[in-house]
């Protein structure tokens, strides 16, 4: 009997084996403690056919479910999978599938088949799921995949994935090789805080907190380096145990890597704040962390694989959690360039860069890969900047076959945003080229610089566009002070008819929002009262919209009205002029209405897309 799936096709030659485990209810690679969970199991082989044997000896799956579960709970646990015989084995403390066919049959696509009854109610814990094989020609000896334990999400809790950007610099390359020519990589995972405080901002210490680090394990393509159960004394060549992790750059209050511990059956990492970190992640120059796992090699076939994390014990304040988190990373397995040179450059931040006024240095972290390389040249386009040369052998000696460097350029301001490319070149030992590659990343200007007088406007990205977050302040006829007084046009800025230049003929690359624009920005909001709100905060990348006050030509003996009360805004409708009022008495937003065609009103600008 065959258990091929109809839709693979083998590729010839040995087979190639990889491993999915997931939770069903969730689609995650984890499991939540006190939760009745059924984990979805699926092997897959691209490669050749395997054989599966049965009555004396029949192809055997050993199953053995994360260290966390304890072997009482076994007994709960069930599998239906047609043609396989389950039972399970106090002795081994594990889940055994047999092969029962009538006949003899083959194995190539998806094997699949789901575990009840899976529950634990420990505290979050690293763990992972292992397969042996047994009496299956050609199939590896084990395979495994991280599985972590994580607490249920509870009502009220932050969401980390929300405040964290997470990845594998160069998109996570590692170069297999042979044990008679192996080659030792390095893999960069960056964890940044992108939310507009720091990742803690309570008053205690958040010393609960922890990322675990795992990796497929298995010495098949669809894994990146077997793992025999528990640690030797002496790895050999090409196991996950002789993985190392280290930070890299921390430019955070500090963190810290601690090996796998005794009870752990595979190769763990826990990256956990140092003492004296307060906020665990901070803002703006201080929200990047950098761990670097390196001396790994790998001895399998190309192929896809990836690294798992479980965020644990992660708390927003002295009272709100934040939820777990478990993320996997893919890890692209490909055979090493045969030429010299450079293999990978690349920047670690985002490719475009907020810059956040024009007197602010601005750092562009570089990194690259390379093979054979002697020595490289970096060219920055930005004016004044001096290469760089770094050298990494002269004769006799010979540099190494696969190594990685990194430089950061540093812009000392920039007065306009723009685009800056770095050339890096690749040199042998006399000097001759090799090979080059480029990185370009765009420096985004976070202020507007008004060409008519130089004064300088913050900017911020709301809903997809550039919006001045402070209300304009140009002198020009068909503008007023409220009250005629400059302290008010120092904190509001000032009030513009619609026949002022600024509001007919902006500075180039700018224009005075229309209703349209105003309506979107509006609209990305539940309600118009949760506009309001979001739109009249001061936080860093709000619109910070002002209670401006309006200009009303009459013969009352003041012309000036609502100041602190309400705002009202240009807008640009066709060509008939409008405007958009925060109303704070009834704290919301109101799109168009009718004023004085020389009413004077505040402006921001919008930047051209």
């Amino acid at each position: 009997m065959s258990q091929t799936d109809p839709k693979a096709a083998s590729i010839g030659g040995a087979a190639t084996i990889s491993i999915t485990v997931i939770d069903t209810a969730t689609g995650a690679p984890a499991l939540q403690s006190g939760v009745t969970s059924t984990l979805s199991v699926t092997l897959t082989n691209t490669g050749a056919a395997i054989a599966l044997a049965n009555g004396a000896q029949p192809a055997t799956l050993t199953l053995y479910l994360p260290e966390y579960i304890p072997a009482s709970a076994l007994a709960a646990m069930a599998i239906s999978l047609d043609q396989w015989q389950f039972e399970v084995s106090t002795t081994l403390g594990a889940l055994i599938l047999s092969y029962a066919g009538t006949d003899p049959g083959e194995w190539l696509g998806d094997l699949a088949f789901e575990i009840t009854g899976v529950l634990c109610d420990g505290p979050a814990s690293a763990g992972s799921f292992q397969v042996n094989f047994s009496h299956m020609p050609g199939a590896p000896a084990q395979l495994s995949q991280p599985l972590p334990l994580t607490e249920a999400p509870q009502p009220g809790n932050a969401s980390l994935a929300q405040a964290l950007q997470v990845s594998l610099d160069n998109q996570g390359s590692v170069f297999v090789s042979t044990a008679l020519d192996p080659l030792s990589n390095s893999l960069f995972l960056n964890i940044r805080n992108i939310a507009d405080q720091p990742l803690y901002t309570g008053t205690g210490t958040p010393s609960e907190a922890q990322i675990t680090v795992s990796f497929t394990y298995g010495d098949t393509s669809g894994a990146l380096a077997p793992a025999a159960t528990n640690a030797p004394t002496t790895p050999p060549l090409g196991s996950a145990w002789n993985i190392t992790g280290e930070v890299y750059v921390d430019q955070t209050e500090g963190w810290r890597v601690l090996p796998s511990e005794p009870q752990d059956r595979q190769p763990v990492w826990r990256l956990a704040p140092e003492t004296g970190n307060t906020d665990l992640i901070g803002t703006g120059a201080h929200s990047n962390v950098t761990f670097r796992f390196g001396n790994i090699i790998s001895l399998t076939a190309v192929g896809h694989t990836q690294m798992t994390l479980s965020f644990t014990g992660f708390r927003k304040n002295d009272t709100t959690l934040y939820d777990s988190l478990v993320l996997t990373l893919g890890i692209v397995k490909q055979v090493a360039p045969p030429t010299r040179g450079l293999l990978s450059f690349f920047g670690t931040h985002p490719p475009v860069i907020s810059v956040p006024d024009d007197k602010s240095p601005v750092t562009i972290p570089l990194r690259w890969s390379m093979g054979g390389v002697n020595a490289v040249q970096l060219f920055t386009s930005f004016p004044g900047i001096a290469p760089v040369t770094r050298t990494y052998a002269t004769p006799p000696n010979t540099p190494k076959p696969l190594d990685y460097d990194g430089e950061s350029v540093i812009i000392p301001s920039t007065s306009q945003s723009g685009l800056v490319t770095t050339t890096l070149q690749a040199l042998d030992a006399q000097g001759a080229f090799l090979n080059a590659l480029q990185f370009s990343c765009y420096l985004q200007l976070m202020v507007f610089v008004d060409p008519r007088d130089n004064k300088t406007y913050p900017i911020s990205l709301l809903n997809s566009k550039y919006w001045m977050t402070r209300n304009l302040d140009y002198n020009e006829s068909g503008s007023f002070a409220y009250n005629n007084m400059q302290s008010n046009a120092d904190t509001y800025g000032r009030l513009y008819t619609s026949s002022a230049s600024s509001v007919l003929t902006p500075p180039a690359g700018w224009h005075v929002p229309t209703l349209q624009d105003w309506q979107d920005l509006v609209n990305s909001f539940a309600t118009p009262q949760a506009a309001y709100q979001a739109l009249t905060g001061t936080g860093t990348g709000q619109l910070a919209a002002q209670l401006g006050g309006k200009y009303v030509p009459s013969a009352s003996t003041s012309q000036f009205a609502d100041l602190s009360v309400r705002g009202y805004y240009q807008a640009v409708n066709g060509a008939t002029p409008s405007f958009v009022t925060f109303d704070g008495t009834t704290q919301t937003v109101l799109l168009g209405g009718t004023l004085p065609a020389d009413a004077a009103l505040s402006v921001r600008y919008v930047k051209d897309t």
